[in-house]
């Protein structure tokens, strides 16, 4: 099943297809979006005027996207600092597969505030609740006899 683009995908999507309809082909990715600004505000770049605003409306969104982006990325790093559960999490390692490395640097700020966040309360009594508690992350295979 393929996840819906995101806010980011689909505006660089659409300034990639409207700077094509107008000859000007740059290669995709965001690698490349400084040189894609710099053709929109260069009133010399041979992009036709009719072209300009709308490009101009998208560079503006995915500039305020960037910003935002970065707002809620230092506000979940600040909460994963001042919570002891999140900073705990956030020093397991990352693990690997047999002998196959494991290519992530474990659990970063995000996944460590959203289990704080989501995760049930760990006031397991029960083996059952204990189960249940291990299941809601995905770590056991089979429910036990209640």
């Amino acid at each position: 099943m393929m996840r819906p683009p995101t806010a980011r995908q689909a505006i660089a999507t659409q300034s990639a297809e409207r700077r094509t309809e107008f000859g000007e082909v740059i290669p995709k990715g965001a690698a490349n979006a400084a040189r894609l600004i710099a053709i929109v505000e260069d009133a010399a770049s041979g992009l036709p005027d009719e072209a300009r605003p709308t490009l101009l409306v998208l560079i503006e969104t995915e500039t305020r996207l960037d910003d935002q982006i970065g707002k809620l990325d230092a506000e979940i790093r600040r909460r994963a600092k001042e919570n002891e559960v999140a900073r705990r999490l956030m020093t397991i390692p990352p693990l690997g597969h047999g002998n196959i490395p494991c290519q992530t640097m474990g659990i970063r700020p995000l996944i460590a505030t959203a289990l704080v966040a989501l995760a049930p309360p760990h006031t397991a009594a029960t083996a059952f609740d204990r189960w249940k508690a291990a299941s809601w992350g995905g770590a056991t295979t089979k429910m036990p006899y209640r």
